[in-house]
């Protein structure tokens, strides 16, 4: 009898415990998941939220950056035209520019001279005379294309070419010749190469028919290869005043080029001068410059955009490539048009790591929060589930 009391004891105790197990399950399921769904809920909306308002910082800053980039890069290029229009308008002026004659070749290799150390952008200044008479000084930089194009001696900074006319009474277009000779710092002779006859003749370049055909004023020439250098660039040209002769300035566009390179907001950015007419002047990042094709990324996006004057601004955001991209195209005030464009991805790319952490950081605290709900749920349940089998009994009339 004892046994069958203390059997049925144990029963009782197993099924109470049964049911204080399947009891404790369902409410602590149902605590972990509300917080979950809650947290889930909190979480997301929080990251949406910082994401949306993030990236709109990021494209407004993005534009204001762009502003900044555009008023720089058109600040260089006018600065550029500016220059290079005051120091021939004022070099003009000189009489010895205007002169052929041996006494006036010293004063004017020490203007050409002066021109291209006070004047970095400017690549070599010129007089061609109707004549056929040339005078030619060029910059050699380090690493510049006329450097090795001329194979100049180590020392040299400048390359100097004279072509002279026939003696009078020998006519002839054959017999002009023309000698090279290479300048150190300070003008200083390095060496002289022996006379040859000359096959340039400034009266057939384009730039010499220009500046003819504008009656005195400066013009500019489109994009093209300098016959000296192999460089590409372009060439301002005017009449002298007391002369038919007519002065040059060349300009390459490697310089800008290569500014423009150091001035790109991300990595995958693009940049690119145009003229008024949507032609290709240079573009930094491929380094094509006149004359030459585009980048497929930049050709891409020029033929989307479908620009229809290029005199106009325009900005905005388009899909290429499988990215999109912020753009900005400004008319310049001397000339032509500045095209910015950059991947919406990389102008964001903080805002996606703060994300990516944020997730990281998300998932932890979620972890973390299981334990801790489980542990807090098992707590609350267990008062609850004792009471709920008390309260059975008592429906029972166990006492």
């Amino acid at each position: 009898m004892g046994r069958t009391q203390e059997t049925g004891q144990e029963t009782t105790a197993t099924a109470d415990r049964t049911r204080q197990g399947r009891t404790l399950r369902p409410l602590r399921m149902q605590i972990l998941t509300i917080f979950m769904v809650l947290t889930g809920i909190c979480v997301v909306s929080l990251m949406v939220i910082n994401f949306v308002l993030g990236r709109n910082a990021a494209l407004e800053t993005a534009r204001e950056v762009m502003e900044v980039l555009v008023d720089r890069v058109e600040t260089r290029h006018n600065a550029l035209y500016r220059d290079t229009r005051s120091f021939a308008r004022t070099a003009s002026q000189i009489p010895a520019l205007n002169n052929t004659a041996p006494r006036a070749l010293s004063q004017t290799l020490q203007v050409l001279r002066g021109g291209l150390e006070d004047y970095p952008h400017i690549h070599g200044l010129y007089i061609g005379h109707p004549n056929g008479e040339f005078i030619y000084m060029a910059r050699l930089d380090e690493g510049s294309p006329g450097r090795e194009a001329l194979q100049a001696p180590e020392a040299a900074r400048f390359a100097l070419r004279i072509i002279a006319a026939p003696p009078a009474g020998r006519g002839g277009e054959g017999e002009r010749t023309e000698r090279w000779s290479f300048l150190g710092v300070g003008g200083t002779l390095v060496e002289a190469r022996p006379a040859r006859p000359a096959v340039y003749d400034p009266r057939l370049r384009p730039w010499y028919g220009l500046a003819h055909q504008a009656g005195g004023s400066l013009v500019r020439s489109d994009p093209y290869v300098f016959a000296s250098s192999g460089a590409m660039g372009i060439t301002f040209s005017l009449t002298l005043p007391a002369s038919p002769a007519v002065m040059g300035l060349d300009v390459t566009l490697a310089g800008l080029a290569a500014f423009m390179e150091q001035e790109r907001v991300t990595p995958g950015s693009l940049l690119a001068l145009f003229d008024p007419d949507g032609g290709l002047i240079v573009e930094a990042g491929s380094h094509a410059v006149g004359g030459e094709e585009m980048s497929p990324m930049l050709a891409s996006l020029v033929s989307g955009l479908q620009i229809a004057d290029w005199g106009q601004p325009v900005e905005g955001i388009r899909r290429f490539g499988g990215r999109e991209f912020l753009y900005h195209l400004t008319p310049l005030e001397e000339h032509g048009s500045l095209l910015v464009a950059a991947p919406i991805d990389e102008l964001i790319s903080e805002i996606i790591r703060i994300n990516q952490i944020a997730i990281v950081v998300a998932l932890v605290v979620l972890l973390v929060s299981m334990l801790l709900v489980i542990t807090a749920a098992t707590r609350v349940s267990r008062p609850l589930a004792r009471l709920t089998r008390e309260a059975e009994k008592i429906g029972q009339l166990h006492f």
